[in-house]
């Protein structure tokens, strides 16, 4: 074997940062923006690299992919928050769901999930689980509120509401680790008034966005006149 031939020239310098785009006669880096065809992997990576920009809608790709499955958000770039919506944000009372059906059908059951409420599948998102997945690795923390609004129901410290996460954990307000917090409570008098029981919720990114409302036994569903869900913000 012959002895080492001098070293190569020097190679191209790495690439970090943004993305490239094209075919191998054009490809182009560009630096994620928050369009929708140069998403960023979250707000708070916007609100690095491009400082400055208001508070607004913004495309986001956490998963880094393809941006065919980028999805629009509100981006709190102050603080750097990712924050997406439920698919519906407001349930008014079941119509059809009569007082005579409520106490029979769940008349056995010790608690009643607002889900069966409305014969529907849990709380959804206007984010796929995949991309919700990438977007809890890249946050630190999560917060969401709702609100109840009730008419002559007592929701006192022994029958709260329940709230289910995302990772099949139930939250309550008195929980040692996994708990929320009451931010008003109205309804607290069976008297003829109506009333609203607000919660709020600063967690751990993957127990996120909220699923479910296990709503305690001796609770009259009727008198739960609707929910207000808030949008889930990752920071």
């Amino acid at each position: 074997m012959g002895s080492e031939g001098p070293p190569g020239p020097p190679g191209p310098p790495a690439m970090s940062y943004g993305k490239m785009y094209g075919d191998q006669k054009g490809i182009t880096l560009e630096m994620p923006n928050g369009t929708r065809s140069f998403p960023a992997r979250s707000c708070n990576y916007l609100s690095r690299t491009h400082p400055g920009l208001p508070d607004g809608e913004y495309w986001i790709d956490p998963n880094g992919g393809s941006n065919k499955d980028a999805v629009k958000v509100f981006c709190r770039l102050n603080s750097g928050e990712t924050c997406f919506s439920p698919l519906t944000s407001f349930y008014q009372q079941h119509q059809n769901n009569n007082t005579d059906i409520s106490k029979k059908k769940y008349s056995d059951q010790k608690d009643i999930w607002f889900s069966q409420l409305y014969e529907e599948k849990q709380f959804t998102y206007n984010m796929e689980m995949n991309q919700i997945n990438f977007l809890q690795l890249l946050s630190s923390k999560a917060n969401q509120q709702l609100t109840l609004l009730c008419h002559e129901i007592s929701f006192n410290d022994k029958n709260l509401p329940r709230l289910f996460t995302n990772n099949n954990k139930e939250l309550t307000q008195n929980g040692a680790i996994l708990r929320y917090n009451l931010l008003e409570n109205d309804c607290q008098s069976t008297k003829p008034t109506f009333g609203k029981i607000t919660i709020e919720v600063d967690t751990r990114p993957q127990r996120l966005p909220l699923r479910d409302i296990i709503l305690p036994n001796g609770i009259d569903s009727q008198r739960i006149l609707g929910l207000e869900l808030g949008r889930v913000c990752f920071q």
